[in-house]
């Protein structure tokens, strides 16, 4: 974490919030890839949750906060509003994909390790822009792109559904769904199902 702390980005659009590069290549250093800023969101909390550190908690928090401003201004898509290709193309907005529904259950470990019922609604309205996907490409990109659908596709995305069973009843539908039709609960549904939380 202290050797990633150096790679935040200098742009931040919303108070106290957290960016941190795409990786620590020095080309990617103005590139913003919402999921890996989540990645240490995720660990940060689980290293302030075990240490008892208020400092990783904090990074923690303000790297969602940064995600929660991305969805409240309008990016339901896989890059952040700063990242140059974001920027290019109008359709980054809507550009939503299988790594949405791993995004989800990241967020979702965050809110219950920080006991945040903002991150907890964040994860779900995540999972639920991934799980409703109906734009052209979620229509017809194939499962390697969208797996939302159990009924066509029993993807390791597919198994994200069952965190959310408790919460939401599409999702449980969805999550008997994939495992009425799947051959094999791989350890992202394993994760998936033994995360889920009532309401």
């Amino acid at each position: 974490m202290a050797y990633w702390n150096k790679h935040r980005m200098t742009k931040a659009p919303c108070k106290d919030c957290i960016y941190f590069a795409m990786s620590d290549s020095a080309a990617d250093q103005e590139r913003y890839v919402r999921n890996m800023n989540l990645f240490v969101a995720f660990g940060a909390s689980e290293l302030g949750k075990a240490g008892k550190d208020p400092e990783m908690l904090a990074i923690a928090r303000n790297t969602m906060r940064a995600d929660m401003w991305e969805r409240e201004n309008g990016n339901r898509g896989y890059l952040g509003k700063l990242d140059p290709i974001w920027i290019a193309r109008a359709s980054e907005a809507d550009r939503i994909e299988n790594h949405a529904a791993f995004t989800a259950l990241l967020i979702d470990g965050v809110g219950k390790t920080l006991k945040d019922p903002a991150i907890d609604r964040h994860a779900l309205t995540f999972w639920r822009d991934w799980a409703t996907c109906d734009n052209a490409r979620c229509k017809t990109a194939g499962c390697k792109y969208w797996a939302g659908d159990p009924g066509v596709c029993q993807a390791t995305a597919t198994s994200v559904h069952c965190a959310f069973r408790f919460r939401d009843d599409n999702a449980r539908r969805l999550c008997e769904r994939y495992l009425a039709e799947t051959k094999a609960v791989g350890s992202v549904g394993l994760w998936a199902a033994l995360s889920a939380r009532k309401p």
